[in-house]
This record gives C-alpha cells, structure tokens and sequence, in this order.
C-alpha cells in the first residue's frame, strides 16, 4: 500500500537540480512514509526524539491545527524520500495587515527541540531545496523557533532565501514563567552520547 499510495496522493510544490520536493497533508501521507521516515531518521545523526515518526504522527493525529511535511525526493522517479520537514500554519488577523499565514514548526512550543530530518548523504542538496521550498508556500512570517539543527545546517537553510525579499531576525519571545522561575527558552543543554 506504502509506496503505491504515495505515488498517487504526491503533490509536488518544486522541483531543485532534480530533487522533487513533495507536501504531505493527509495522515494516510504520513502512514504510508512511516518506514521511509525511520530509515532517514535513523540515518540522521541530528535526530532527536521530537523528530521521530512516532511523535510527529501522534501530534499531528491530535492536534486541531493545520499542518504540512515538506518532503524531499532525489528525482521524479524515486519512490522514497531523503529528508522530511514538518510545518504547521496559523492564520492570524492583524490590525493594519488583515488576515496573514505564518509557518510554525510543527512541535514549536510543545516540543522542546523541533527541526527536520535528512540523510546525511543528501544534506547540503535536500536543505537548500527545503528552504527555496519554502518560499513557494503562502507566509508572512515563518517562525523557526525551537529548532534545534546543526550550525552548518541552518546556514543552508537561511542562505536558501535571497536577501532582497526576505529579512532574517531574531524575535524576542516572552519569557516563559514556572513557579516563579524564569526559562530562557534560548539556552539549550546538550549531552553528547557515545554510539554504543
């Protein structure tokens, strides 16, 4: 069903040196890459447990919000995916502006890492093709925060959109209060883990 599914349900938004870059919308979507997106995941070694099919799925299966996974291919003929990027939208009404999209990271304030996964083997040709993705979809603002990717990854990303027509910056969130205590959401701590 996997794989024959797919096929027929893809809807590609671009196409970058050969990499096809699909939407998954649906959660037959999702069920029918769920092999593919643990190969991929397991192949990361920037993966982390916010990432993992399981997660992603369960999240998305219950939450009310609308959601999307950009999906990279290496070619048109290709049955699996390289990497997997999931987005959720929120439309907000603003005062001056009207109503405007914004992209979210999919487990952005749920989860305390978000990102996307790729195979390393892909890396520099799926990210590049996941940001200039991006800029095909319909946002005013696109929020990364939580994300928690590699320096070398974020920086193909970022550079993947032209300087002219977009403005990168950082925006200050406010502090998240705990019985009194306040979080800095920006200081992340990182254990790095033998292999065995």
């Amino acid at each position: 069903c996997g794989a024959s599914m797919i096929a027929n349900a893809r809807r590609t938004i671009c196409t970058i040196d050969n990499l096809q870059v699909d939407i998954l919308e649906s959660l037959g979507e999702l069920q029918a890459v769920r092999d593919n997106w643990e190969r991929v995941y397991d192949a990361d070694p920037e993966s982390q447990s916010f990432l993992t099919w399981n997660w992603i799925y369960n999240w998305i299966a219950i939450t009310k919000q609308r959601w999307l996974v950009l999906a990279v291919r290496p070619d048109e003929t290709s049955q699996d995916y390289v990497a997997f990027f999931p987005l959720r939208w929120s439309t907000e009404l603003g005062i001056d502006s009207g109503f405007r999209h914004s992209l979210r990271m999919a487990g952005s304030y749920f989860a305390s890492y978000t990102g996307f996964i790729c195979d390393p083997t892909a890396e520099a040709s799926a990210t590049i093709a996941l940001g200039q993705a991006l800029q095909k979809l319909n946002w005013a603002e696109l929020h990364l925060d939580d994300i928690f990717p590699s320096e070398k990854r974020l920086r193909l990303l970022f550079d993947s959109f032209a300087g002219s027509d977009f403005e990168i910056a950082k925006k200050p969130r406010p502090p998240h209060l705990t019985e009194g205590q306040v979080i800095d959401h920006d200081v992340y701590v990182v254990v790095p883990l033998e292999s065995d």
